[in-house]
């Protein structure tokens, strides 16, 4: 089950609008929940109005925290993603957003573990994964602004988050393809 929530839905704009954004979005927060399954496991989610965040597992596992070959994970947003396929007819497809625990083990090779996983529980046409080692998606257009369930502390200089590694993967003959993407540097995004 996918929800249909609103991200940023723009691609260029300044780290300063982003602030800005997330500043004036995250002081009126209030409650909300989701219930989350993935395979035979589910999981509600909810924020609530004094802005705690619980997990109560219904089903299985947690599906917003696991291991996979090793690596310990978050999965912290899904989401509906519009495309532009190859026909020149838009499309929306699920998206996932996953954190991984330790900052330096995030490579090429854990990006398509984690994908194929999730992709082998989510049976979704399409599926995008995107992958960090913290929990600032701030460059991705489906992403929100504030992720509710998120307590992720003050945001990171806009420095800091260049020096971050994404990777972003999408649905391949051989299973998935993950390309590694550093934020761009430019005057407009400072």
């Amino acid at each position: 089950m996918f929800l249909l929530r609103s991200g940023k839905g723009i691609t260029d704009y300044s780290y300063q609008y982003w602030h800005d954004q997330y500043s004036d979005i995250s002081s009126r927060l209030s409650e909300i929940a989701e219930l989350v399954k993935i395979g035979d496991s589910a999981t509600l989610r909810i924020r609530w109005k004094t802005g705690a965040t619980e997990e109560i597992r219904i089903l299985g596992e947690n599906v917003f925290h696991g291991q996979v070959g090793g690596q310990r994970y978050d999965l912290l947003e899904l989401t509906l993603r519009p495309v532009l396929p190859h026909s020149r007819r838009p499309e929306i497809v699920p998206s996932i957003a996953i954190k991984v625990e330790e900052e330096g083990t995030l490579n090429a090779a854990t990006a398509d573990e984690l994908s194929n996983y999730f992709r082998s529980r989510i049976s979704a046409r399409g599926l995008q994964v995107v992958i960090r080692s913290d929990s600032w998606f701030i460059d991705d257009e489906s992403y929100p602004y504030v992720n509710p369930f998120v307590e992720a502390g003050d945001p990171p200089g806009w420095g800091t988050y260049e020096q971050t590694i994404s990777y972003y993967c999408k649905p391949s003959q051989l299973g998935s393809a993950c390309n590694r993407s550093i934020p761009i540097v430019s005057e407009q995004k400072k």
